[in-house]
This record gives structure tokens, sequence and C-alpha cells, in this order.
């Protein structure tokens, strides 16, 4: 008997090693996507004469020069501490621009739950440059403050129906400024992306709760490394579901219910 309990343990640990490396390895697979961005790097579209550069390094997922748009997912950049990762679209005419920081934030004002987006570049000639930062246009505000001065909606700068700015008058530096409320929060993570750790934990427990399961149906029940083993994983299950009933006796089984298998 002893033989065989040791022979099916050893292979329930060694099927859980499997899995919880399969879990890091996916883990560290999901890592490997994220590319470097470096401030030396130069991201052009000649047909326009347009180039632009980041004064901090950073991370993306995804960039690629889509219908005009230098276009990047899940963008970080290091001096900009952001609550998520970033959608941007850049695109300009006859000029080269600096991308100083984008922030994207939650914040509570007056009561209210609200999002921020700065957005923050520098030029030195006349030109235009055409931003999108993925933010709702119908549930928000959008500002512009150019050559360290407040402008109007048109009076040098522009935003479309989709959130598009276009900016014709700055020489200087600019600032785009973005106001929001919470039903305009973008969410750019799947449920998976948002969950995976959760998801595989959750797997890892399954298994092995269905292997105790298993051992202890496989041997006798008054096996007590089993019996103790299965007794663990329902003390588990019982506290997350907060079915405790307590009980009387001073021993575990008060923090079981009272039909609980265990003591059929």
């Amino acid at each position: 008997m002893k033989n065989n309990i040791f022979h099916y343990t050893k292979k329930s640990l060694s099927l859980l090693i499997t899995v919880q490396l399969a879990f890091f390895f996916i883990s560290d697979i999901n890592a490997q996507s994220e590319y470097l961005l470096s401030e030396d790097d130069v991201f052009e579209i000649p047909d326009n004469n347009f180039s632009f550069h980041f004064s901090s390094n950073g991370t993306f997922e995804s960039a690629g020069l889509i219908n005009g748009f230098w276009v990047f997912e899940k963008l970080e950049l290091f001096n900009s501490r952001n609550d998520n990762k970033l959608f941007l679209k850049v695109s300009g005419q006859d000029c080269s621009i600096i991308i100083e920081s984008y922030y994207v934030y939650n914040r509570t004002f007056e009561g209210e739950n609200m999002k921020r987006a700065v957005f923050r570049y520098t030029t030195s000639v006349f030109g235009t440059q055409t931003f999108n930062l993925g933010l709702d246009p119908k549930m928000g505000s959008f500002d512009a403050r150019l050559n360290r001065e407040w402008v109007g909606l048109n009076h040098g700068w522009t935003v479309s129906s989709n959130g598009t700015y276009s900016i014709t008058k700055a020489t200087e530096n600019v600032s785009l400024l973005y106001y929001g409320y919470p039903e305009s929060f973008a969410n750019n993570q799947d449920f998976f992306g948002n969950h995976y750790v959760l998801i595989y934990s959750s797997i890892i427990f399954s298994i092995t709760l269905i292997f105790a399961v298993l051992v202890k149906k496989k041997f006798n029940k008054n096996s007590k490394p089993f019996k103790n083993c299965f007794s663990i994983f329902t003390l588990k299950i019982i506290v997350l579901k907060g079915r405790l009933e307590p009980r009387t006796s001073g021993d575990i089984t008060r923090f079981f219910p009272a039909n609980s298998p265990l003591f059929k």
C-alpha cells in the first residue's frame, strides 16, 4: 500500500510541476511579445517628408506604417507612468517632431471618476502633425496648447469625429489634452489578457483537486495521509464558497458543514 501511495503521489507532483512550468513558459512568451523602443529610433513617412522619434525609451507590442500613419499598439514610455498601455497613431507633413511624453490616467474630480490624457511633443518648423490617441470623442472633451499658449478649437488645431487631432500652427511645444468620464474608459486588453494569471491559477488548483479526489477514491477512505489531504482541499472550497457552519466539537471537523461527505 505504501509503495502504491508513493507511486501515485510522485505522478501527481510530476504533473503539477509540468503544469506550473507550462504556465511560466506561456507568461514568458507573453512578455517576449514586447519590443524595445529606443530614443534613437527614428520613424519616417518619406512620402510626406515627415519623421519623428521619442525622447524616452519604452516598449510596444506592435508598430507599423498603415495608411499613412505609424500605428503603435500597447505602447509604454518609461518617462510616462500610466494605468494601462497605450494606443497611438502618428502622421505629419513637412516637419520633424519629438514626442516628449504621453499620459493617460484616471482621477477623481468633484466626486466623479474621470480620465485625463496629456500628450506632449515639440516641433521646430511649420507643418502638419496628426495624432489619434484612441480616446472616445463622444464622451469627453479635447483641448490643445500650442507654442505655450492655450488656443481655441479651429485656431491652429482641429479634432475629427473619430478623435484625430490635426495641428497646423505649431512651431514649439505642443500639449494635447483630453478629459473624459467613466463611460469613455477604453480597455485595450481582452478578457484573457487581463485575467490570464487568475485563469491559469484556477486551472492548476482544479487539477490538484481532481488528483486529490482520484487518489482518495483509489485507496481506502481510512488512509490518513489521503484523508487529511482531501480534507484540506475540501476546507479550501468551503471557505471560498462561504458555507462554514460552526460546530461544537473542538477538532478540525468544526470547520465543515454538517452534511459534508467526510462525515457520511
